[in-house]
């Protein structure tokens, strides 16, 4: 499932989600910092590419997504469709959030792909009001 970036005038496509891992120990000896439930911090690969093609025929949909929140948005997106045939384009729209456009082979593809991002926004603001 390939995810684009616009980024200025350029595209960019999420190739790789990795975790990132830290060394650092706290000052007392022996003892580790204890990290906040969920805050595991993800680094992205991406390469640029020509703008991404999608077909006019295609089931699309249309989310908007804070821009405080758009990478980990991605991230867990890019993890949770995993190998699926959906094509995710996210682009900025104004100063505050971003236009998330999905399009998939199929209405049942799209459907459950939408309903992922969804859960994936509400997770999101969730975290914000705690």
């Amino acid at each position: 499932m390939p995810i684009y970036l616009r980024h200025r005038s350029v595209w960019l496509r999420i190739k790789e989600i990795y975790t990132i891992h830290s060394s650092r120990r706290s000052s007392k000896r022996g003892s580790k910092r204890k990290r906040q439930a969920g805050t595991t911090p993800y680094g992205m690969v991406a390469e640029c590419v020509e703008p991404p093609r999608v077909g006019d025929g295609m089931p699309s949909a249309e989310l908007k997504v804070p821009a405080s929140k758009v990478t980990k948005f991605m991230t867990r997106l890019h993890k949770a469709l995993g190998d699926s045939e959906v094509i995710v384009l996210v682009e900025p729209r104004g100063e505050y959030y971003y236009r998330v456009r999905i399009y998939a082979p199929n209405a049942s593809s799209l459907e459950e792909a939408v309903e992922e991002a969804r859960k994936i926004i509400e997770a999101l603001r969730a975290r914000k009001r705690s």
